[in-house]
């Protein structure tokens, strides 16, 4: 039987006039993404995705997600009733994540000491963007913390998620030298903290967001001595260091190699267990490395100081877990057992390591051939470049000239992705690129 609903004429003209008084987007990435979909060029070619999908493909659909799934339904064929396969906590995810991260990557710099005293609160979240959000609750509700320092070249969408959820105040510290587009000057980093922390109006306590590896957009990293001074000089100005590691394994492609800024601040707590006194926050992702379509497998893991007491510990952990429920409260997507698997097994985990070699062999050759191709080398330097991404320093001009005469879709930051190249198209990007110079 069917059921007809009459609403009179005025009435469905009222809905109509109710959705039509929806803003535009005003998100000029959204904007560029649309044009994209509608493009019916069938040479377009996005350089501006934030996911790993196009350079995975090379080594035939992410082998390694596709090994771990045929070995996850194997196993759940024979055990169908394994807490470890159907649990919505992932109760193995917590000890891979920490072993990797601490246990591994800061061996000698006192991480195996923490996991050990379990003086490290810990929270599985929908990416490193989810561990950011959560953060930003849990300093903004329980520590009062209403300030964050971010690098000037972060995108609108971290902002965005860090106001969103109660650190109303960015304040931004610039993040590459004034007179090199291709080096970190983190001197000037500290002048600019040191100048306006020293202010009697800053008085209470504020977070800086630092970069862990892989610099997104930039591409370009501060030096393992540099980053020895800064996290001295951030215990120094007692900021509470939020560390961004969602392209964990991607400078590298060895994910022990990459921990070098977790390191140089678990060297600091080393010489004084008290040095950060509310905690240093690891917003950790493995969705690039791995190469999930989308950044969903994350975590966050939070090394507290020596003085935090056991009860003080379990509330941390159980407080963290209700800012996670009042957000999400479901069960861990797919990818998070694939992950867990791929950290759980040896053998998974060694093709998984080789895997990444791989890719940066890749990434490498990208590099080079860019580096040869492209004419305008104020703009184009790959020598100390790592990781997916690279700013390319193009104005709202020549990017727009990019997708109107070539149908090549840049992010409107101009930040590029090296994902999508290929050897066959390659040469034609270069050919877009070195025309709107």
């Amino acid at each position: 039987m069917l059921l007809h609903f009459r609403f009179p004429l005025r009435q469905l003209r009222c809905f109509h006039t109710e959705l039509s008084r929806i803003p535009l987007t005003n998100d000029l990435f959204e904007l560029q993404y649309l044009r994209y979909q509608n493009d019916r060029n069938s040479r377009k070619i996005s350089l501006m995705w934030d996911y790993e999908r196009d350079i995975w493909a090379r080594f035939g659909r992410k082998p390694i997600i596709r090994r771990a799934a045929e070995t996850l339904k194997e196993m759940r064929a024979r055990k169908p009733t394994d807490l470890y396969y159907i649990s919505k906590t992932l109760p193995y995810f917590k000890e891979n994540v920490l072993s990797l991260l601490y246990s591994q990557g800061c061996s000698m710099s006192g991480g195996p000491g923490l996991v050990q005293d379990e003086n490290i609160a810990f929270l599985r979240t929908e990416g490193a963007i989810g561990a950011f959000a959560i953060t930003s609750q849990f300093l903004s509700k329980y520590l009062n913390v209403r300030t964050m320092w971010i690098p000037d070249l972060y995108d609108s969408t971290t902002i965005e998620v860090l106001q969103n959820n109660g650190l109303t105040s960015i304040k931004k510290y610039p993040y590459l030298s004034e007179t090199s587009a291709f080096n970190v000057d983190v001197e000037n980093w500290f002048m600019t903290l040191q100048k306006n922390l020293n202010s009697k109006e800053n008085n209470q306590v504020q977070a800086i967001l630092l970069n862990g590896c892989a610099h997104k957009p930039s591409g370009i990293n501060a030096s393992k001595e540099d980053w020895k001074k800064v996290a001295e000089v951030v215990a120094k100005l007692k900021l509470i260091p939020i560390l961004d590691m969602s392209q964990h394994g991607m400078e590298s492609g060895s994910l022990q190699k990459d921990a070098y800024a977790l390191r140089a601040l678990l060297d600091v707590i080393k010489q004084d267990p008290d040095a950060f006194p509310n905690g240093v926050y690891v917003c950790h992702s493995l969705s690039s490395s791995i190469g999930f379509d989308s950044d969903i497998v994350g975590s966050l893991s939070v090394p507290l100081p020596r003085s935090c007491t056991i009860s003080a510990k379990g509330n941390i952990n159980e407080v963290l877990q209700n800012c996670f429920d009042s957000m999400y409260n479901l069960p861990a997507a797919e990818e998070f057992y694939l992950a867990n698997l791929i950290l759980s097994r040896s053998n998974l985990k060694y093709k998984w390591y080789k895997e990444l070699e791989c890719l940066m062999i890749s990434l490498n050759s990208v590099r080079k051939q860019l580096s040869s191709a492209l004419q305008d080398k104020a703009k184009f330097n790959f020598a100390k470049h790592c990781g997916l991404f690279y700013n390319t320093r193009l104005d709202q001009d020549q990017i727009e000239r990019l997708r109107r005469e070539y149908s090549v879709y840049l992010h409107p930051s101009g930040r590029m992705s090296l994902a999508p190249f290929t050897d066959s198209n390659i040469g034609f990007i270069c050919r877009a690129l070195n025309s709107v110079k």
